[in-house]
């Protein structure tokens, strides 16, 4: 009896963080906003965050992105291909750069990377020459902002140092 209520509860809580992060599961489960077979509180999660880039910067990016910081370029759908640009990945945070026409760059907005490996990545930016600004205005988070090949604030934050 015992095992069997502990096994429900185990199965409920799996799916429940598999529909949280699979969008077309949902979909699939529920129907107009009401579980099928189960009442589903569903949180809202970012998907992925867009920064903007000149035409023909993609590759440079992708130096950037991929070689320093360390996401996979993602294949874009073929329709939104045609349009430049690229998708990144890394872990859970998901970066897409939008070619824009009037391109100016982020230097105010700006999405912030909590990394598990920080002091590895602000050795790559020092041996590529990007300039690390650090950040100490939050007592106890130890954080830098640096900016991509176009212009764009990142900021970094260290996940090892608590809050």
């Amino acid at each position: 009896m015992r095992f069997s209520i502990f096994l429900c509860f185990f199965l409920r809580i799996r799916l429940r963080r598999f529909l949280m992060s699979d969008p077309m599961a949902r979909r699939t489960l529920l129907r107009s906003g009401e579980a099928l077979f189960l009442e589903v509180v569903v949180a809202w999660v970012l998907d992925h965050v867009q920064l903007a880039i000149p035409a023909g910067s993609e590759d440079v990016c992708d130096e950037f992105y991929v070689g320093v910081l360390g996401f996979t370029s993602e294949a874009k759908p073929p329709v939104l291909a045609a349009r430049g640009g690229r998708w990144y990945r890394r872990d859970g945070a998901v970066l897409h750069l939008g070619v824009d026409p009037t391109f100016s760059p982020a230097t105010k907005a700006h999405p912030a990377l909590t990394l598990d490996n920080y002091d590895e990545v602000l050795a790559r930016l020092a041996q590529v020459h990007v300039e690390v600004r650090p950040d100490d205005s939050i007592p106890g988070r130890r954080r830098c902002h640096v900016d991509d090949p176009v212009g764009n604030r990142i900021e970094l934050i260290d996940a090892t140092n608590p809050r």
